[in-house]
């Protein structure tokens, strides 16, 4: 089977921190990351916590 290009799955997520009064906002789309899908969310995280830090 071959794969028709630009058909796979994306990850995206959107987050903002912190929850009560946000100061950060982040979107991170990660195209095609087969197995590697939920590094979206290891990436946000690091993200927001670096800019809160």
């Amino acid at each position: 089977m071959t794969s028709v290009p630009l058909t796979e799955d994306h990850a995206l997520v959107t987050a903002f921190a912190p929850a009560g009064a946000p100061e950060v906002a982040v979107g991170v789309v990660l195209e095609r990351p087969g197995p590697q899908a939920t590094a979206v969310t290891t990436i946000a995280r690091s993200i927001i916590q670096a800019a809160l830090s």
